[in-house]
């Protein structure tokens, strides 16, 4: 599953809006059993 870096850069920067639900998702993804990838441009 390629994955847009928006949501990455929420999870890790406290200070944005989406940071909460952005953290989560990532923390979901990153210990679930799907791959994960991000595009090249």
């Amino acid at each position: 599953m390629p994955v847009d870096a928006n949501p990455l850069v929420y999870a890790v920067n406290r200070d944005l809006p989406r940071h909460a639900r952005s953290r989560a998702w990532l923390e979901d993804v990153l210990c679930g059993s799907e791959n994960v990838g991000c595009r090249e441009w």
